[in-house]
């Protein structure tokens, strides 16, 4: 899965920031990337990137892809916005089943809240200048 921050230009759209899920075994990942975990990780990773680059906003565009219940969209949206990046549709989209992704999340792996916390402590230590 892959999870970017795009601008529309005249020129055509421009990349910002982007986070794919293949990227997940640098911070120690080795589980499944076509799964909830794997994609609320890519939108972690997505969003330190976003704040660490000066973006702190983002809207949620689906593009050609349907809205699906449970679908690995709202947990990459998850992801960054648990990372602090502002996503002002976030209530929009999580008024289905209020726990329900929390539910999915909390079922994985270790090894899933592991790359989580790895994910954090290299931004940490990025902003304190180690």
């Amino acid at each position: 899965m892959n999870v970017q921050l795009v601008i529309p230009g005249k020129e055509g759209d421009a990349t910002l920031v982007s986070a794919n899920t293949v990227e997940l075994k640098k911070y120690g990942y080795s589980g499944g990337t076509g799964n909830l975990p794997s994609a609320y990780l890519t939108g972690l990773l997505l969003g330190f990137r976003a704040k660490k680059n000066g973006h702190a906003e983002a809207i949620l565009d689906l593009g050609k892809y349907h809205a699906t219940k449970g679908g690995r969209v709202f947990a990459a949206l998850k992801g960054a916005v648990d990372s602090g990046l502002e996503v002002p549709m976030i209530r929009r989209y999580s008024r289905a089943k209020k726990g329900s992704l929390e539910k999915a999340l909390t079922n994985t792996e270790k090894q899933t809240y592991q790359c989580s916390l790895n994910l954090r402590n290299r931004r940490s230590r990025a902003n304190s200048g180690e």
